[in-house]
């Protein structure tokens, strides 16, 4: 996990996944009949390592919705070109070219 993530994060919500973290280390450290002192150590481990998974999960999420914007951008930018171009008589042939559209794909414009 990489320790870069949490820099995507504000304090407070660092802080609040922090404390669903140790609270589940703690819970879980009790629940296995861990002494107060062991279960409190338990759980700052659980909750240092909730953070860094939870931050990680929140930037590779970002990621991949700048992906699929990106590619739903393009697809729509590709939908446009095509449409303009059969408006101006291009044969579907370089308008297949042109966008990587299939010949039905354009057909329905």
């Amino acid at each position: 996990m990489s320790r870069g993530s949490l820099y995507l994060l504000d304090e407070a919500t660092r802080l609040r996944v922090y404390d669903q973290g140790f609270a589940k280390g703690y819970t879980e450290a009790c629940a296995k009949g861990k002494p107060e002192a062991e279960a409190k150590a338990y759980a700052a481990i659980y909750a240092d390592n909730y953070v860094l998974g939870w931050a990680q999960g929140r930037a590779e999420g970002r990621a991949e919705g700048k992906v699929e914007g990106l590619a739903e951008g393009e697809a729509k930018a590709n939908l446009k070109t095509a449409l303009k171009m059969k408006e101006l008589k291009v044969s579907i042939d370089i308008i297949m070219q042109v966008t990587g559209l299939t010949k039905e794909e354009i057909e329905k414009l």
